[in-house]
Formats: C-alpha cells, sequence, structure tokens
C-alpha cells in the first residue's frame, strides 16, 4: 500500500500586483474589470446638445473623467473601474446638471441621460438616485454578487465560491458532475468555466492529485483572493461577448478593491477548534472526539497615495487547518514477509509493521491503526496600486 502519512499543501504568499489607469491609456489585457457608462444630453424640448462638456466623477476616489457629447450630443465613458459615479453636465446658457448615485458595476453599460435647463451657467442642478442598469450592447445573461453581500451574509469557511449561490442558474449543490454555471459543469477539471480575477485568468491552480482545476483535489478555494480584497463579482453564464472567451460555460469575474481617498484597514480572526465542539451523538462516551484546528486571519489597509490621483490596497489572509485523520489498514506480517523472495520483500518492507491482531480472514495480513494529522496551510496577499 501506499503510505499516506498526511496532506500538506503550502501556497506561498502570492501577491497579486494590478496597475490600472483610469484615463483610457492602453492596458496589456482586455478591460474585463471595468463599466461604461454612456447617455445623450438634451435641452427641455428634447433636443440634442452637441459640445457639451460631460464630468463623469467617482465618488470614492475623486477621479473625473471629461467628455464632449458629439453631434448627436452622446457621450461614452468605458473602462470605468466599478463604484459609484455623479455625472455632471454643463454648456453655456444652461444650469449645470449632476445626476448622482449611479452604482457602476463590472461589465456593467449604464444609460444615463441628462436635461439641461436654461439658466445662468453659475445655477446648478442635482438629480439624486441611482440609475437604473441598462445593457444595449448584448444579450448576456448572469447576475452580480454585490460588496455588501459578501461582506454582511454569514459564510463559513470563507470560501467565495459559496457566494456563486445568490446566483440565478448557477447549482453549488450535489456531486461534481452536478454542479454547474449556465448549464457547464464547474468544481472538476476541465469543467468548461473559467475564472477571472480583475479580467486575469485564474482558474489553473495546482492542486491535489495533480488535478489542475479551480478548487483542487480537495480542500482548495475557488481563487486565492482573500473575501476583504473582493469588491464584488459577475457570473456571465451565457451569451456573453467574445471578450470573455476560453469558456464552453460560463464565466466567472472577481473584482478586488480599490484604495480610496480616505484610509481604510481592519484585522480579523475567525478560530475553530474541537475544544469548542459538542460530541457526536453516536461517538462512544470512551473516544476522543476528532482533533480539529481552523484559525483563519489577516488583514487589510487601503487609502491615498495622492489624493484624486493614486491610490493603494495591501490585503493579507492567512489559513492554517488541522484535521485528525485515523488510519486503520491491513498490512502484510513479518512471517509473510520473511516468506517472499528477498527482491519483492524489500518492496513490502516499505510498508508499516502491523501493531494490531492478525486478520480473521487472512492470517498473513495484520491491523495496523494509527492517528495522522491532515495539514492544510495557505498565505493569500494582494497589492495594488491604482491611478488617474
Amino acid at each position: 500500500m501506499a503510505e499516506h502519512t498526511f496532506l500538506t499543501r503550502c501556497l506561498s504568499l502570492t501577491a497579486i500586483v494590478v496597475l490600472q489607469c483610469s484615463l483610457g491609456v492602453a492596458r496589456g489585457f482586455a478591460q474585463l474589470d471595468t463599466g461604461t457608462i454612456l447617455g445623450t444630453v438634451t435641452d427641455a424640448t428634447g433636443a440634442v446638445l452637441p459640445a457639451t462638456t460631460v464630468a463623469v466623477e467617482n465618488t470614492r476616489t475623486g477621479v473625473t473623467r471629461r467628455l464632449l457629447t458629439n453631434e448627436q450630443g452622446a457621450y461614452v465613458a468605458p473602462a470605468l473601474p466599478v463604484g459609484t459615479y455623479n455625472v455632471t453636465a454643463s454648456l453655456a446658457g444652461f444650469r449645470e446638471t449632476t445626476v448622482g448615485g449611479i452604482g457602476l458595476q463590472v461589465g456593467d453599460r449604464i444609460n444615463v441621460d441628462v436635461s439641461l435647463e436654461p439658466g445662468d451657467v453659475a445655477e446648478s442642478v442635482t438629480v439624486s438616485g441611482q440609475a437604473a442598469p441598462v445593457d444595449t450592447a448584448s444579450s448576456t445573461l448572469g447576475g452580480v454578487v454585490a460588496f455588501e453581500q459578501i461582506q454582511d451574509l454569514p459564510i463559513n469557511g470563507r470560501s467565495i465560491s459559496d457566494f456563486l449561490v445568490l446566483v440565478p442558474g448557477t447549482v453549488t449543490t450535489g456531486n461534481g458532475a452536478q454542479k454547474s454555471v449556465g448549464g457547464a459543469g464547474v468544481f472538476k477539471e476541465n469543467a468548461g468555466v473559467a475564472f477571472l480575477l480583475d479580467g486575469i485568468d485564474s482558474s489553473m491552480v495546482a492542486g491535489d492529485a495533480g488535478l489542475e482545476n479551480t478548487l483542487g483535489g480537495s480542500q482548495g478555494r475557488l481563487t486565492h483572493a482573500s473575501l476583504d480584497a473582493v469588491e464584488e463579482f459577475r457570473v456571465f453564464e451565457n451569451s456573453f461577448s467574445a471578450e470573455y472567451g476560453q469558456s464552453l460555460g460560463g464565466v466567472v469575474n472577481l473584482i478586488t478593491r480599490s484604495g480610496t481617498n480616505e484610509f481604510h484597514g481592519g484585522l480579523f480572526e475567525f478560530l475553530r477548534n474541537d475544544a469548542l465542539d459538542a460530541r457526536n451523538f453516536f461517538t462512544p462516551a470512551s473516544q476522543d472526539k476528532p482533533a480539529f484546528r481552523l484559525n483563519q486571519f489577516g488583514g487589510n489597509v487601503g487609502g491615498p497615495l495622492v489624493r484624486n490621483r493614486a491610490f493603494f490596497l495591501v490585503n493579507y489572509e492567512g489559513l492554517r487547518q488541522r484535521i485528525g485523520q485515523i488510519q486503520n489498514v491491513l498490512v502484510p506480517t513479518q512471517e509473510f514477509r520473511d516468506s517472499l523472495d528477498p527482491i519483492l520483500q524489500s518492496v513490502v518492507d516499505l510498508l508499516p509493521l502491523p501493531n494490531g491482531p492478525v486478520s480473521d480472514s487472512d492470517a498473513r495480513l495484520a491491523r495496523f491503526t494509527r492517528g495522522v494529522s491532515d495539514v492544510l496551510n495557505e498565505d493569500t496577499g494582494l497589492v495594488k496600486w491604482t491611478s488617474s
């Protein structure tokens, strides 16, 4: 028998450095981690207003994109980081008008039309309220899990994959063949579902038994991004655009948080221990409870490097898990080993000697029992810098 003493996986500290530019500078990857705000500027009669200045401001960072409407009064602000925005339109002879509280999620194309009223340019009108997302470019089906859901909903194990159940059309129960996103299997090798982190493929990670899949062969998690580092994620089930290729089924795109104009940070530790667990009702009183130790700990800090210009976020999460296991198998007795050919005996001697009674069904075998600990160590880090 091949001796398996314990499972050890140690994922060395992984630093994800994401450089983003919010002024339309070319980047090496497709814009899979952003959204778009577009619309038309008109006057009170509905006539379009060309050459109108439109300012699209991220309320958390103060970064502003300035545009001019075209001959049809239309404007488009592409490749915007996720967040909350104000759209302000101004033109000589009209009151400056602001539409505020526009929530932009990854992959969104939100239509925000602005109507200007005649008046002094120094006067202003503010329209509060979030615009309803309208995707005018595709028939993509799926859903978004927002930051508030990730932070507020109770979850055991801090695995981001557990939140997939919130998206209609996603099945996370049953065996590996039954779990799916948009009808394509997930949580198994070559399942046909692509996983992205800020638009970059994060599906292929080393797992147990040599499986190069997303969750590994046993205890691995969906991605090595901490919950505290995820702003939101979108699940594209089908009919998504070609930029999300390399998938036979759905696409799961996770977007990491960014720093803002305010400093924020926090520390955490979650503990599970068999000393705090109740005994299983069917476990004999003479038998010890299985050993179990789980510590998940970490923290994050983010803020401005240069106010309204450059921002940072640093995140770390560690996991230390120890699970007690009992190995109870039959191995060859010493007498049987001595009777073997020397070449074969050298191989059989690699197995441990029995420490229990001889088998009732085969005198050549005896019981070997021992306790071992399955070990899981994970260290996850993220360093993100964004600038305008």
